[in-house]
């Protein structure tokens, strides 16, 4: 993580596991900054590729539950996330199916 702080040529990048890449406007913070300023730039770094790496997790597997919610005719909706939590719409003879599945 050390390397999200290092101040690369042109606007620093940031990226988690799957390649996108986040821009770090606070660089010139960091040089021209005080040092509460350059620690929050530095904590913001680290922590951008952590979060981008969760949300990206919990996007692939909403995509994969809701292609199967689909194709297998679930009566069950997907309603909406909440940070790293999914909320369903499902009904009774559905619960320990749709569990078993998004396990």
């Amino acid at each position: 993580m050390s390397d999200a702080r290092t101040p690369r040529s042109g606007m620093p990048r940031m990226a988690p596991r799957l390649g996108w890449e986040r821009r770090w406007p606070q660089r010139r913070a960091v040089f021209l900054g005080g040092v509460l300023v350059r620690g929050a730039a530095e904590r913001n770094a680290v922590n951008a590729p952590i979060q981008g790496s969760a949300a990206d997790i919990i996007k692939l597997a909403m995509i994969a539950i809701q292609l199967k919610l689909e194709s297998e005719n679930w009566k069950a909706k997907m309603l909406l996330q909440v940070h790293d939590e999914l909320v369903f719409d499902v009904p009774k003879e559905e619960v320990e199916a749709l569990q078993k599945m998004v396990r």
